[in-house]
């Protein structure tokens, strides 16, 4: 049977209450409290199935996909809100929960709080940000309707850096939208890789900085929900502001460009022929080696890693596979090198490389790159290895995505 798509989309504003307690902003250094909203922060879900019942299939019956304007989520929050949307009668199988990594958002991990020893993770705050993820789910799934897809792709020109490796730079972005059968959108999905950090560490105002930016654009154009998701950003690919400078002015060019360059893409794209979805899933098990996390761990600077009996990272990884258009997800911020094999091995047109997705584990830099500096709190060029997991994590969930790509080889 032929399957015909269907889609839905929702959004949840997300922005910490200022006026509720001190908001310690994510991304640089400890105690940035933030003074004022400069814009509001969102949930931004994409939901997608085929109509086919599939008799005895594992499959879940839709993806859905959310991404938050934040610095991270970690695997405990996501496990949490599964459950949450478990109760509201919808099945997780399928869910992805990401996080742009934007610079200027409430920490959600716990390392950028008053001072260097106390975390800046707010229990209320938590809880707000789970269920208005599950609030935007449950809206997503209930408005599924029949859709076309559309992908495209292209290269970013201009606005992308890397300031570890300037000679390695990841430029492709990938771009999805859903249209109901009139051709209204339902949702709009950007990746590409670079860190939502046009405003930097002297910035005090709560911002989704350039990815906001982006959707904002994309949902004036064109209508329904844009949603930017980041790719293979780590080590360090961030904004090439040159001569705009940093501002909010800044934010917006860039944004502006991002959405241009997308909407040029998905109009020089194709449809996607309907078919069923196919989603899977690995456990990742990584050996956590970094002397700062496990000290972090220790005075409850990180509330939580998922770990199993033997102090291990337990993580995961998922593959959605549309024939021509394949989406893998990354827990963390992998570096643009292995970002780029990774899309070679996706080996379809369209390649979304999904980051921060259910889970924050740091950097993931490739074993050859991997040094470790004697003192961490003077790191030097390798500030990325005191900020990542362990030496293991990259090569770990390599294995992963070729097992995933193995077994999609074998179902289609």
């Amino acid at each position: 049977m032929t399957a015909t798509f269907h889609a839905g989309a929702a959004q949840r504003i997300i922005t910490p209450d200022l006026a509720a307690g001190p908001v310690y902003l994510a991304g640089f250094q400890t105690n940035r409290p933030a003074t004022e909203v400069h814009d509001d922060l969102y949930a931004r879900a994409l939901a997608i199935r085929a109509d086919e019942e599939l008799e005895g299939s594992a499959q879940p019956p839709c993806f859905i996909l959310v991404v938050c304007d934040l610095i991270g989520i970690l695997h405990s929050d996501v496990l949490a809100v599964r459950q949450a949307v478990r109760e509201r009668g919808i099945d997780p199988g399928g869910l992805v929960i990401a996080a742009t990594h934007v610079h200027s958002g409430p920490d959600t991990i716990g390392l950028w709080g008053p001072s260097r020893w106390r975390s800046g993770v707010s229990a209320d705050y938590q809880a707000f940000l789970r269920g208005q993820i599950v609030e935007a789910v449950v809206e997503a799934v209930h408005g599924l309707r029949p859709a076309h897809l559309r992908a495209g792709t292209c290269t970013m020109e201009g606005w992308l850096k890397n300031a570890r490796q300037p000679e390695v730079v990841d430029r492709e972005m990938s771009v999805l939208q859903a249209t109901t059968v009139r051709g209204d959108p339902i949702f709009t999905l950007v990746n590409l890789a670079c860190h939502p950090e046009v405003m930097f560490g002297e910035n005090t105002e709560v911002t989704a900085d350039y990815a906001g930016a982006a959707c904002q654009a994309i949902e004036g154009e064109r209508g329904g929900v844009g949603i930017f998701a980041s790719a293979d950003l780590g080590g360090m690919m961030t904004p090439d502001v040159g001569k705009h400078g940093r501002s909010f002015e800044t934010v917006w060019a860039m944004g502006r460009d991002v959405a241009i360059a997308a909407l040029a893409a998905l109009d020089a794209g194709r449809d996607l022929e309907p078919r069923s979805p196919r989603f899977s899933r690995r456990e990742v098990t990584i050996p956590l080696e970094n002397p700062l996390f496990r000290f972090a761990l220790w005075i409850g600077l990180l509330p939580s890693l998922t770990r199993n009996r033997d102090g291990d990272v337990v993580s995961q990884v998922s593959l959605l596979d549309l024939g021509p258009l394949r989406l893998v997800t990354i827990p963390g911020e992998l570096l643009p090198r292995p970002g780029m094999h990774l899309r070679r091995l996706l080996g379809v047109p369209y390649r979304f490389l999904i980051g921060l997705a259910d889970d924050e584990l740091g950097y993931l830099l490739p074993s050859d790159e991997f040094v470790y500096p004697r003192n961490p709190f003077r790191p030097g060029d390798h500030y990325e290895e005191t900020m990542s997991v362990s030496r293991y994590a990259a090569p770990l969930l390599a294995e992963a995505w070729v097992a995933l790509l193995a077994d999609a080889a074998q179902d289609r």
